[in-house]
């Protein structure tokens, strides 16, 4: 499992979605092609669940790596030996503490998330925010570019001041990693 889910956070989106588009919806023939209109609403969830699979990879391999370094936390041998459950222990103790590096790629990799949407929205030719941004480039709209742009850079300093507070509330000591 572990492999896998390197494999997945070291493929580019570029790679990545035209690959498990070709497996999934052409060979096997287990979800619809996303470019289909007629699909309708399960194209759109595959081609949201190909942009989310890499982020997704790279938050588990960052989140397993950042609860491997809370094992051997002595908070966690006080907890043990007060006899909590091990889902207790994890759950309640490891988890709020190795959450703030989870929330960090999160937040961060929603850049990468808003540029991978805009190569899959030309691939499997759904309009978004991205597709509105090319074309108005493409027709030197310069206020509708702007205001996409001002939009997408707001939507990224909202998710970033979202995910300091949530740092902050399930990590109150201040101890940032």
């Amino acid at each position: 499992m572990h492999s896998a889910i390197l494999v997945v956070a070291a493929t580019p989106l570029l790679a990545f979605a035209p690959l498990a588009t070709w497996i999934f919806a052409v060979r096997l023939a287990w979800t619809p092609l996303p470019g289909d209109p007629e699909n309708g609403a399960w194209g759109l969830l595959f081609a949201a669940a190909l942009l989310s699979l890499p982020l997704g990879a790279q938050v588990a391999r960052i989140g397993r790596a950042s609860l491997m370094e809370q094992v051997g936390a002595q908070f966690l041998d006080v907890a043990r030996a007060k006899g909590a459950s091990p889902v207790r222990v994890w759950c309640l103790h490891a988890l709020p503490v190795a959450a703030a590096p989870i929330l960090v790629v999160l937040a961060t990799q929603l850049g990468a998330l808003l540029g991978g949407a805009v190569v899959l929205e030309r691939f499997f030719e759904r309009p978004g925010l991205g597709t509105l941004m090319l074309e108005a480039y493409a027709a030197r709209d310069f206020p509708v570019l702007e205001a996409s742009i001002i939009a997408a850079g707001l939507l990224f300093v909202v998710v970033q001041v979202a995910a300091a507070g949530c740092i902050g509330f399930l990590d109150p000591r201040g101890n940032r990693s």
